[in-house]
């Protein structure tokens, strides 16, 4: 899609993206971003195709995951079984 036809929400998505990619060294250079076919969550999902090797699928959520906000008072940050939940 030409950058002068993107919404002001498709142009902060794909900057979301370019960020990404610049930052991962995943895109190499001038990837092709197709948008898929979402689920019921918040996130969107792109396929990434780079020119030279496998394509990647990008998950972009609506917002940062805050990791930090969800230990409880005295956790040194690793998973222990009791940060786990499981069905049976």
């Amino acid at each position: 899609m030409n950058p002068e036809q993107r919404t002001s929400d498709g142009t902060q998505l794909r900057e979301r993206i370019d960020r990404y990619l610049d930052d991962s060294g995943t895109g190499g250079a001038k990837p092709r971003v197709v948008p898929l076919t979402g689920d019921a969550s918040d996130r969107k999902y792109f396929r990434i195709i780079p020119a030279d090797g496998p394509s990647i699928v990008l998950a972009l959520h609506a917002g940062p995951i805050e990791f930090a906000s969800r230990r409880r008072r005295g956790s040194t940050g690793r998973a222990t079984a009791g940060d786990c939940r499981f069905r049976r």
